[in-house]
């Protein structure tokens, strides 16, 4: 059956749904999804047409374009009332909490949701999530500006966008992969973004070849836990870094140089309406960018989504229609 909307939600008509690396470590059964309970509909990136209002539903109407905000926050903790509803103390999240964008529809309520602009396609629009969450980490937690050397650790979506950004915002960027991301290496150097394999080269080589000594601010977006000490190690005297990726284990990073440097390190995490309005925005800008990022896979083939995704194959794998039915799941 499809799914009513509350008072205050909306039913949603998926369109089209991202892949996440989140959705493929359930998929493998990592232990760091045990939390989700199952069966499960997964998929927190996704584009849809509002099919039915919820009966006290004001501000949006039948057949807008929306995306959704996938983390829902309680509005009575600490981290709520200071304005910090992403990191809310019980925070649930949609696709691992509740079911998600892999299914036909979806109810979400209306708070969550973000109408979008007529010049993006829906492929555009279902990595608006992703770019939110990139968004925060470089515009807000860091403050890239026009000439920053930027050293991006990770050349996965989290990676892959926040190069986007700082190359909007006309930053010198460099990303840096393992051998493994050639394919993604490919896409962004067609993109004129800087690529180095830390295989062969090391960050602070790389500070040396591309940022006169020191990058300003380095994006961790690999979740490694040696990652943020490479990095900061490239980094100049008063620079800082973000750490998008979330580790596994505890990070490294040596502590006499970085005290004695005045180094920054942030931690970022999920992504505000705010960011998400401020993504729309950059979206609108780098159309061609965000097509040559994703690539487009029928539901019959979602293992092979999957897979690609994992082997570091594609940057963002888009799901063009709804996966599932209401009585079926990715997660068993």
């Amino acid at each position: 059956t499809v799914p009513d909307p509350g008072p205050l939600e909306v039913q949603v008509e998926i369109k089209a749904a991202g892949i996440c690396g989140s959705d493929v470590g359930a998929w493998q059964r990592k232990p760091a999804y045990d939390f989700i309970e199952t069966p499960r509909i997964p998929g927190h990136e996704h584009v849809g047409v509002i099919s039915e209002l919820g009966a006290d539903i004001e501000h949006f109407n039948l057949g807008d374009r929306v995306v959704e905000r996938p983390l829902r926050s309680c509005g009575v903790c600490d981290a709520c009332r200071n304005g910090a509803p992403h990191v809310c103390e019980s925070l649930e999240i949609t696709g691992f909490h509740s079911d998600g964008g892999f299914a036909p529809y979806s109810v979400v309520p209306a708070h969550s949701l973000h109408q979008v602009p007529d010049s993006l396609t829906d492929h555009q629009a279902a990595v608006a999530e992703p770019m939110a969450v990139a968004a925060r980490a470089t515009v807000h937690r860091t403050r890239i500006t026009a000439g920053d050397d930027v050293l991006v650790l990770g050349a996965g979506p989290m990676g892959a966008f926040s190069a986007l950004i700082g190359d909007t915002l006309a930053a010198h960027i460099t990303v840096g992969g393992l051998s493994r991301d050639t394919p993604r290496f490919a896409v962004l150097e067609e993109l004129a973004i800087r690529t180095v394999n830390l295989e062969t080269t090391s960050a602070s080589e790389a500070a040396n070849d591309y940022a006169d000594g020191g990058f300003d601010v380095v994006v961790d977006a690999t979740g490694s836990t040696s990652a943020l000490s490479d990095g900061m190690a490239a980094a100049r005297p008063n620079g800082e870094a973000v750490v998008i990726g979330i580790p596994s284990g505890n990070l490294g990073v040596q502590t006499p140089d970085f005290v004695r440097q005045e180094q920054r390190v942030s931690g970022s995490y999920g992504a505000t309406a705010a960011d998400f309005e401020r993504a729309i925005e950059i979206m609108q800008n780098a159309p061609d960018k965000l097509d040559a990022m994703s690539r487009s896979y029928e539901p019959d083939d979602i293992e092979s989504a999957f897979e690609s995704f994992a082997n570091g194959d594609v940057i963002k794998p888009i799901l063009e229609t709804p996966l599932l039915g209401d009585d079926s799941s990715v997660c068993n």
